[in-house]
């Protein structure tokens, strides 16, 4: 990945331009964007404002990122029920 497309992806993390987050830690963000097309996972790091690692669609981070794109629309209330 070049340096133009990290710094277009951390731009677009800064105006919250994202289609999931979430808080791995306090300093650490899994996010995932659409880039020319495609979903891209990342670690990113508020402290640094970079990103840190790419993730692979099998990634753990990516498992509840994986579980809401299955469920849009109805899993909540189904799961929420014993």
């Amino acid at each position: 990945m070049g340096k133009e497309t990290r710094r277009e992806l951390i731009r677009r993390v800064r105006r919250g331009d994202v289609r999931y987050a979430q808080k791995l830690t306090a300093s650490r963000t899994m996010i995932v964007l659409e880039h020319d097309g495609v979903e891209m996972a990342f670690v990113y790091s508020k402290t640094d404002k970079t990103i840190l690692r790419f993730l692979q669609p099998n990634a753990p981070e990516t498992v509840d990122w994986l579980r809401s794109r299955s469920c849009r629309g109805g899993c909540a209330a189904s799961e929420s029920r014993p």
